[in-house]
């Protein structure tokens, strides 16, 4: 077996190149004994976490609509002289949200319907909860929609407003 320079060159640097099968099985065995456990020993999300995604996931469906309603009532509110005794002032005051900033200009709508969103699945009395939910989401959100929003976004642990 004649062969040049070169190709016994070659064939030298594929024999180092090559693993013992063995070791090849074991190297394979290692890796996946690693992503099993990595896999099994996630730490699993605690209600909470799982209803704040879930909750993401169904608001994302009605954000449009209810950004478009705030906006229709934060204008209209601000146009006139505030009425503080409109269901909707006095909704937003129960909860401790304000439609304006610190200069008094109206602040944006979606900002807006994330901070009610948040502060209502935090009122504890389940009865005010929904009162103020129909008249704050009323418009926007038909009542399977609202019933729906108690199941995904409204958790027990959460501290009371109320």
């Amino acid at each position: 077996m004649n062969l040049t320079p070169a190709q016994r060159k070659r064939t030298y640097i594929e024999r180092q190149a090559r693993v013992p099968y063995p070791l090849t099985n074991l190297l394979r065995w290692v890796i996946a004994t690693y992503v099993i456990f990595s896999i099994a020993c996630e730490n699993p999300k605690s209600p909470a976490e799982q209803k704040g995604e879930g909750c993401g996931a169904f608001l994302s469906r009605y954000e449009p609509a209810l950004e478009r309603m705030f906006e229709v009532e934060m204008h209209a509110y601000h146009s006139t002289m505030p009425d503080p005794d409109s269901d909707w002032f006095k909704a937003m005051v129960a909860i401790g949200t304000s439609a304006q900033n610190a200069r008094g200009e109206l602040r944006d709508p979606a900002d807006v319907v994330r901070e009610v969103v948040q502060r209502l699945a935090q009122v504890k009395d389940a009865d005010s909860r929904r009162h103020l939910e129909y008249t704050l989401l009323g418009m926007a959100m038909p009542l399977d929609a609202r019933k729906e929003y108690e199941e995904y976004c409204v958790v027990a642990s959460e501290p009371a407003i109320r």
